[in-house]
């Protein structure tokens, strides 16, 4: 497929002048980065060696797949909507935001680690991806956020979270202050 000499034009001024990578001219321009890529070669830029990028899921990918192995049924996220903020359509695009929210968050020192990870769970709960246990896999998240920074994993109130009680009573209101931006009674609740 042959291009445009503007088009080829454009593509290595953006390059050499603007210094812009192979990704960023192909957005600019909506073409497919392959096409920067063959532009690009044909002047005799070398092509850059592609490497699988890192994931934070990646050291869970065994039990992951072992887990979809032992429940071939289990559904990656709900189906359908929920009394709650998000629609069902929009969970991984909410992940996504808050995964590189998070990200933000440690590299810029926004806060401190169990305000990020207070955030990150109240996020997580907000988003509600599966029909059932969010609570539990937002808490197993943020405990998991809190041992990668090297921190202590967070107490959730010393009691069980999973009956009717005074502890869940609490964990629930910190959570709905933290629905207003009140962040200080779910900090002092997840340490309690």
């Amino acid at each position: 497929m042959t291009i445009h000499a503007e088009l080829h034009s454009k593509i290595l001024r953006l390059h050499f002048v603007e210094q812009w990578g192979v990704n960023t001219i192909a957005r600019q321009l909506h073409i497919h980065h392959s096409v920067v890529e063959r532009v690009l070669s044909q002047v005799g830029v070398p092509q850059a060696e592609r490497t699988e990028s890192r994931s934070i899921r990646d050291p869970y990918n065994d039990f992951i797949v072992e887990t979809l192995n032992k429940y071939p049924e289990l559904t990656a996220t709900r189906k359908s909507g929920k009394n709650i903020d998000v629609d069902a359509y929009r969970i991984s695009q909410d992940l996504q935001l808050l995964i590189d929210d998070c990200k933000y968050w440690i590299k810029h020192d926004t806060y401190a680690p169990d305000e990020i990870a207070a955030r990150f769970h109240h996020r997580l709960v907000t988003i509600h991806p599966y029909a059932n246990g969010n609570g539990r896999h937002a808490r197993l998240a943020a405990d998991l956020l809190l041992v990668s920074l090297r921190q202590k994993r967070f107490s959730w109130g010393r009691g069980s979270l999973l009956d009717a009680g005074q502890t869940r009573a609490n964990y629930i209101e910190a959570l709905r202050a933290a629905d207003h931006h009140g962040y200080a009674s779910l900090q002092a609740f997840v340490r309690s």
